[in-house]
């Protein structure tokens, strides 16, 4: 399984200074902390992109120290977008670039961290933790020369699941809420490894469902059937387009209790 200094030593092909390859791999992993925990309020993602822009920095010109702390971040991002830089394709070079842009600007309008008339939601952790997701996998690709499936799944085995409420104890996944239905309990396991692909046997729902009757899990299973909001048998269930809306309003709604 790949480590945090495996990841680390991949970025550094690039020529990126070790300290900024800690930095990216460290920030983009408290970023999954927060949206696993929903700190709505904290957020990494400001430290995240300054750690990008330094690192455009030091591929841009090797020999120039790149800037400790970046005083205008959106600026540096434009100014990059017009700039080849060793290393990067033009492709991951404005992709990187373009989608910093976009957590930069979700953070500056939203009260994660200045006060304002719109509120930070899960949306909005969801949507920086799979830009910031996108980046740090374009880096592992591009350093380690493989497919991007390959750089997913490095990135992949340095997660635990980003998934709001969902806790792994003793190898099994636990919704750590007791006021939600048996419905939505499964929904939002199955949506806690959606983005892996992974999917769940019958065996692997009654355990992490160990305090329902066994009974009413097997009914709740056939109803969200039923309702196509998972599709599967009993060797493998995964959640429908319909399902991860459900879980999705779910976890934004126990968030905001």
């Amino acid at each position: 399984m790949t480590t945090k200094e495996d990841a680390k030593s991949i970025i550094c092909r690039l020529g990126v200074p070790i300290e900024l390859a800690n930095d990216v791999i460290e920030y983009f992993m408290r970023i999954e902390n927060e949206l696993r925990t929903l700190n709505l309020e904290k957020s990494s993602s400001g430290k995240f992109v300054e750690t990008i822009v330094q690192i455009l920095q030091s591929l841009y010109s090797p020999s120039k120290k790149y800037d400790k702390s970046v005083k205008d971040v959106e600026n540096e991002l434009k100014t990059f977008e017009s700039r080849a830089i060793s290393g990067l394709n033009d492709e991951s070079r404005l992709g990187i670039i373009r989608i910093s842009r976009s957590i930069q600007c979700l953070r500056s309008k939203r009260s994660i961290v200045h006060k304002n008339l719109i509120d930070p939601n899960v949306f909005d952790l969801e949507f920086i933790f799979h830009a910031s997701q996108w980046i740090v996998t374009e880096l592992v690709r591009l350093g380690s020369d493989t497919s991007i499936d390959n750089a997913k799944s490095i990135v992949s085995n340095l997660q635990k699941s980003p998934c709001p409420i969902v806790e792994v104890v003793l190898d099994t996944p636990l919704v750590l809420s007791c006021s939600i239905s048996a419905e939505d309990e499964i929904v939002i396991l199955l949506y806690s490894e959606y983005s892996s692909g992974k999917t769940f046997n019958r065996t692997e729902i009654g355990r992490a469902l160990i305090r329902r009757n066994p009974t009413t899990v097997t009914r709740t299973l056939n109803t969200l059937w039923n309702e196509k909001l998972i599709d599967g048998n009993r060797e493998g269930y995964a959640l429908t387009r319909l399902g991860v809306e459900r879980a999705r309003k779910v976890i934004d709604e126990i968030a905001n209790q």
